[in-house]
């Protein structure tokens, strides 16, 4: 007998379904893995796009404050120039 016939991956010396459970074993890991990317991905993509909403909300929540305040007078028309200069760049 050769040491083929006792290795528990085979049933005999030319059966080789042993071997099946590994490729199985690698497809599901590999869909699993190619799942959680493709999610990750789109995740991120559909966060970047909820960042630059709040960003522009944000900007034109500062301008309306820099608005206000220039209109109660607490600001003067060069301070008022450079921050809302500041604020659109």
């Amino acid at each position: 007998m050769h040491w083929w016939h006792w290795t528990p991956m085979f049933r005999s010396g030319t059966d080789w379904s042993g071997w099946i459970y590994l490729g199985i074993a690698v497809w599901v890991i590999f869909a699993a893995l190619a799942t959680f990317l493709t999610i990750r991905l789109l995740m991120r993509s559909a966060d970047s796009s909820n960042r630059s909403d709040k960003s522009a909300g944000r900007k034109s929540n500062a301008l309306a404050i820099l608005d206000e305040r220039y209109a109660r007078g607490e600001l003067e028309r060069e301070q008022y120039l450079e921050m809302k200069r500041l604020i659109n760049s």
